[in-house]
């Protein structure tokens, strides 16, 4: 099918505006706390999870495979924030126009913990926020962006992250109008053919 876990309104992509359709929400949340999840999805919007509100994943295990879908995002919220504070995610999205790892359009991505994989064309991104990472164990594999924030801040704290990419690779980390912090740990980006 095209969406594995879905909490948006049923007229979200039926031709009314986001600016319409979203201004009377109240947002949708998700908190993963544990067990054991699998997703497949694939069709015009391959999507693995997307929430109107905030998504908190706490443990567990999270396997995510986007094949094939024109526009593929793994896990994505509309207006709330992402935070990961443990379990082991694998998410893979495959897209003939975009594939997106962990995007959130208007709220924050925050990484503690956890063991996480994504292999896609643009990994975490965020169009309205910013992206904190504080711990946990970050391998990316991208064709574009690893980590990207359109106007907020990219703030790195703690971790191991790595980033691997191939020569179309546009930034390992893509930030356009505010500030890169770096504070003591480890971080990895390799560019191949």
């Amino acid at each position: 099918g095209m969406v594995g876990i879905y909490l948006m309104p049923a007229d979200m992509y039926s031709g009314a505006s986001p600016a319409d359709t979203m201004s009377a929400l109240v947002p949708a949340d998700l908190t993963i706390e544990n067990g054991d999840i699998s997703i497949q999805a694939n069709g015009t919007m391959g999507v693995g999870i997307a929430v109107m509100g905030d998504v908190t994943i706490k443990g567990g295990s999270l396997d995510i495979a986007i094949d094939n879908a024109m526009m593929g995002r793994g896990i994505t919220s509309q207006m709330g924030d992402i935070v990961i504070e443990d379990g082991n995610l694998n998410i893979a999205v495959a897209g003939q126009f975009t594939s997106d790892g962990i995007t959130s359009t208007n709220g924050n991505i925050e990484i503690s913990g956890g063991t996480i994989a994504i292999d896609a064309e643009e990994a975490v991104c965020t169009d309205e926020g910013s992206i904190t990472i504080s711990g946990g164990d970050l391998t990316i594999d991208v064709e574009s962006d690893g980590l990207y924030a359109e106007i907020g801040d990219i703030t790195i704290s703690g971790g191991n992250i790595t980033i691997t990419g191939t020569v179309y690779v546009d930034f390992c980390i893509h930030i356009n109008l505010v500030a890169l912090a770096i504070h003591g740990w480890v971080l990895d980006l390799i560019v191949y053919d």
